[in-house]
């Protein structure tokens, strides 16, 4: 079976205390999500509150494993490098805040980490044991190349597509506090990726179906992704929430 993760998007804004960030991970261990993933860029408004947080809410202590990503985001100079510099200092400051000692992969493309394992098995060095990419039922074309390249040498993210797949967006119901809010910083990237045409009209099709059989969209992605994708047992899945409550809802629904 594989592991469960928490997406820490949401702390920060939903849980803005180390009190509240705290109670949630105490949710977490009753669910059995002993894994937080995390980026130095969260939140896009304030960079590095989401990691403060999860520190000053001793996760590292209740027996988490916390991963993060580089504090750099696009060509904005404001929004980090990748010059060796940087990256030093990024990588300090996040174990620092978040009282761990160890880094991984996440957001590189299939030639990218190849050539990065094999620069590893060049010089004799560790390679990374967790890769993070995006998958889910819309968006799964890594499992073609990617995957196969990771057995090989031996997480998943966004198992709703950011909330795509609880169809709400596609027909028109209230999406006001979600990814696809008109005020949520990130609603445009979200929307780039799936707000197309195709994509809407086989999501509509898709809810009418499972109207029919009394099972929800998210219920629906997160059984597929869990149940019948290219995922296998020493794979990751990461969930994210806004609210306590669904984090108790969805992790029922994969079972």
């Amino acid at each position: 079976m594989s592991a469960l993760l928490f997406g820490c998007a949401t702390i920060g804004n939903a849980f803005s205390t180390a009190e509240n960030t705290s109670a949630l991970f105490d949710t977490l261990k009753t669910c059995r999500i002993n894994y937080l993933d995390t980026a130095a860029v969260c939140l896009p408004s304030n960079p590095g509150v989401p990691e403060r947080l999860i520190g000053a809410a001793n996760a590292a202590e209740k027996g988490f494993t916390i991963d993060t990503k580089i504090k750099v985001r696009g060509d904005d100079p404001g929004h980090g490098s990748l010059k060796k510099e940087a990256i030093n200092e990024s990588v300090a400051n996040s174990l620092e805040v978040l009282g761990v000692g160890q880094i991984g992969l996440s957001n590189y493309t299939v030639g990218q980490v190849e050539e990065f394992l094999s620069v590893c098995d060049k010089n004799g060095w560790v390679k990374p044991t967790i890769y993070q990419g995006q998958y889910n039922a819309v968006c799964c074309k890594r499992e073609k190349e990617l995957l196969p390249l990771l057995r090989k040498h031996g997480n998943i993210e966004s198992p709703l597509a950011g909330g795509f797949l609880t169809g709400n967006f596609s027909v028109g119901n209230d999406v006001s506090g979600t990814r696809f809010a008109e005020d949520n910083p990130g609603s445009g990237i979200f929307k780039k990726i799936y707000d197309k045409q195709v994509m809407n009209l086989a999501i509509k099709d898709l809810h009418t179906f499972l109207q029919q059989r009394d099972i929800s969209l998210a219920e629906a992605s997160l059984r597929w992704l869990y149940h019948h994708s290219a995922v296998e047992t020493e794979d990751g899945l990461i969930l994210g929430a806004t609210k306590v409550a669904q984090l108790e809802k969805n992790k029922p629904e994969i079972a």
